[in-house]
């Protein structure tokens, strides 16, 4: 049979954490990070969402590009890959509502 006995504070006790408070920098620091992540969070919700419309005149504006030799196949392939993955999710999310 193994008995323990502890004593004493936690290192984490409610004294570090008002030490910690009593700094205006970490509530400044804090304050600063939340107004950050909430302006990031406001842009991003409302960047516009291209329509599947657009998203098809992009495709034949790229497929006539490559036709006529100004870009290459490499690059050709990877963003027609890319704006079919972009309208295959955008025709999801309104089937979807």
């Amino acid at each position: 049979v193994l008995q323990l006995s502890l004593r004493g504070q936690h290192p984490k006790s409610a004294k570090m954490w008002e030490a910690l408070l009593r700094d205006d920098s970490l509530l400044f620091g804090l304050a600063s990070l939340t107004i950050a992540v909430g302006a990031a969070w406001l842009w991003v919700r409302n960047m516009p969402v291209p329509s599947p419309e657009q998203i098809l005149e992009k495709i034949v504006s790229l497929d006539l590009s490559y036709e006529s030799g100004r870009i290459s196949k490499a690059v050709y392939t990877k963003l027609r890959s890319d704006l079919k993955g972009q309208l295959k999710f955008l025709l999801r999310r309104r089937s979807k509502q």
